[in-house]
């Protein structure tokens, strides 16, 4: 079972994503409207898995994955953008990656598709838990950047 944090201002699309999230098995979701209060949960709860919005006021995705990664103890969180809004940014592949975002999904993408991301997810989460390393640790920055990584 892996912890989840879903941070996204829009109700409608925390429940999609949480929908999807529990067809995978049963696992712990959390969720946040807005960075500061995903934040927040990060430092209680020190979820596995972030899928975060990127256009949230006040603290959008790229404030709020920077800010993760200037904490220790969260910095290897992996950090899933899922916004409708990658592509307002220039060169957004890089943005992303310079904040430590392993993925991105659009919400435009099909169902399919964001279950397959997140199985990939839980994947992740489930070879890091087996080699002993901790949600916090560097192991999930290593993607980082990797343009396979986004859909």
């Amino acid at each position: 079972m892996a912890k989840f944090l879903i941070i996204d201002d829009v109700p409608e699309d925390r429940t999609l994503l949480h929908l999807i999230i529990n067809s995978q098995g049963n696992h712990e979701v959390l969720e946040a409207e807005n960075g500061i209060d995903g934040l927040v949960l990060m430092r209680s709860q020190y979820p596995e898995i972030v899928f975060c919005d990127i256009k949230m006021l006040p603290m959008d995705g790229y404030m709020f994955a920077k800010a993760v990664q200037e904490i220790p103890e969260l910095a290897g969180t992996e950090i899933i953008f899922y916004s409708a809004h990658f592509f307002d940014v220039p060169d957004p592949l890089n943005a992303a990656a310079r904040v430590g975002v392993s993925h991105v999904i659009l919400k435009t993408s099909e169902p399919m598709q964001m279950a397959e991301a997140v199985h990939s997810a839980i994947t992740r989460a489930m070879h890091r838990k087996s080699q002993g390393i901790s949600a916090g640790s560097p192991f999930g920055s290593q993607n980082a950047g990797n343009k396979d990584h986004y859909h």
